[in-house]
């Protein structure tokens, strides 16, 4: 297992840290020596990125470089908010896949869905759909990843206009390949409120929704409750554990 390698590899052994210190990225991931230029823009360093995260032989250290540079804070707006490039394109693609590439994608999925702006974009936008189906489909398996997907998600519904879509939501193939309309895009200048109260608006399509996403058992509502109840005996368990994260940060949606 990753954490049962020996001396070679510090990123995943890391003697004298608890399993909770471990599940921390500024933790878990000591001793990834990426060489990153600090000093270059953006624009140089994102395409050659994106490029390499093609080539299964170096993903790894290109979703680790860029977990890196969506680290500083003021890097994730411009990463997420531009059409020079497509990183949600590419980093959703590394959480459909599979390997250690899929926990560093998670890390840096839930680094950009911080901003307000970015939360826009991501569960709104052209990618949301995809996006909602990767973290549902690695939660609905109960992968060791399931706590940071719940930790996204929490984050996308910190936008109002997200929460109906969250509810709502059933992986297309699920739903026979259903289109539902796309969303009405929010002005990046407007004030967007920062709270996850469901306003009157919501309640029609909610109440619409409501049969199919009950029934389905791959909705995203259905497969938190499967979350919740799977991970409950670890509610009081005495030792830290990926189950008792993916609890709690369930119950943060």
């Amino acid at each position: 297992s990753k954490m049962g390698r020996m001396e070679g590899s510090s990123s995943w052994w890391l003697g004298g840290y608890s399993l909770l210190d471990r599940m921390r990225p500024s933790v878990c991931m000591l001793g990834e020596e990426v060489d990153i230029d600090w000093g270059k823009p953006l624009d140089d360093v994102i395409p050659s990125l994106l490029c390499s995260m093609e080539e299964p032989s170096e993903r790894m250290e290109s979703i680790t470089r860029l977990w890196k540079l969506t680290g500083v804070v003021e890097n994730r707006v411009a990463v997420v908010c531009t059409t020079k490039w497509d990183v949600l394109d590419k980093v959703i693609a590394c959480i459909e896949g599979e390997g250690e590439s899929v926990r560093t994608a998670c890390l840096v999925l839930n680094n950009l869905s911080v901003p307000i702006e970015n939360k826009a974009v991501m569960a709104l936008g052209q990618w949301g759909d995809r996006l909602l189906a990767a973290l549902v489909s690695i939660m609905r398996r109960d992968l060791p990843e399931t706590y940071l997907c719940c930790t996204c998600l929490a984050n996308l519904t910190f936008l109002p206009d997200a929460v109906g879509i969250a509810i709502n939501f059933v992986p297309p193939v699920a739903a026979n390949n259903m289109s539902p309309e796309e969303p009405e895009f929010r002005n990046r200048n407007d004030s967007l409120p920062r709270n996850r109260s469901l306003n009157k608006s919501m309640l029609l399509p909610l109440a619409d929704a409501v049969p199919t996403v009950l029934q389905d058992q791959q909705s995203l509502l259905r497969v938190l409750e499967c979350t919740l109840h799977r991970n409950a005996p670890f509610l009081l368990a005495p030792v830290t554990s990926t189950q008792g994260e993916a609890l709690r940060r369930s119950c943060h949606l």
